[in-house]
């Protein structure tokens, strides 16, 4: 116990000393649009200890079906399991053919990266983050009846959480003193974390697998300006 305090109050210690940089960018899939912000705690001689959150949308998906996959009996899971339930009338049963879903999220994270300068003005730097992400998705659900051969529409909004990894690499490029340009690329891997509520399934879903995206950004230092400091 007395070890673990001990290592507890070193870390905060070594937290307080540290160099400290605010970084924000801007993340984007061409079809979409994020902005992070990052606080970066220099530890050791090119480590950092990082976090931060991001929000935005995620692109416009549409999966779309085939009508004879219902009419041979086969059905379409979409990766809302309430979806898939399906809407019974007084004339027919209706069973979800296509959707299409647009999402708003926030994002927070943390994790370990490692910097290196190659003289005095670019470096690299690469970042590996562990993400938990609230996600509000508008579905648009279209049902089809193989007995009637109608669709019907209805609209609803799924709230649910997934998880995450992401590797991140940057070219970093010292402005001044106190300012560095960075733009790389984030790859980013999601997975559900509430299966009753997201079950993904096809790779076109967003928030499913890997979801890589370019990036571009600014970090500045906070306190003391040495010769030297991370990117």
């Amino acid at each position: 116990m007395k070890s673990a305090l001990l290592i507890y109050f070193l870390s905060l210690a070594t937290i307080a000393s540290s160099q400290i940089r605010i970084e924000t960018n801007l993340s984007t899939r061409f079809q979409d649009l994020n902005l992070t912000g990052n606080v970066h705690f220099v530890v050791g001689h090119n480590w950092l200890l990082s976090g931060g959150m991001s929000g935005g949308f995620s692109p416009k998906m549409w999966i779309d079906n085939d009508r004879a996959q219902l009419d041979q009996g086969l059905r379409v899971q979409s990766p809302y399991p309430s979806l898939n339930q399906g809407i019974t009338s007084e004339n027919a049963s209706y069973t979800i053919l296509d959707y299409s879903s647009s999402a708003r999220f926030v994002r927070t994270h943390v994790g370990v990266g490692y910097f290196h300068e190659f003289g005095t003005q670019h470096g690299i730097r690469a970042n590996t983050y562990f993400l938990l992400q609230y996600v509000s998705n508008q579905i648009n659900g279209y049902y089809y009846s193989s007995s009637t051969q109608q669709e019907i529409y209805r609209s609803t909004v799924f709230n649910h959480f997934v998880g995450g990894a992401s590797l991140e690499l940057f070219h970093t490029i010292r402005l001044n003193a106190r300012n560095t340009l960075c733009y790389g690329v984030k790859i980013p891997y999601f997975f559900s974390i509430d299966k009753a509520r997201f079950n993904p399934m096809n790779p076109k879903d967003n928030f499913y697998g890997f979801e890589p995206e370019l990036s571009i950004g600014l970090t500045r230092m906070i306190g003391s300006c040495p010769e030297k400091g991370p990117k």
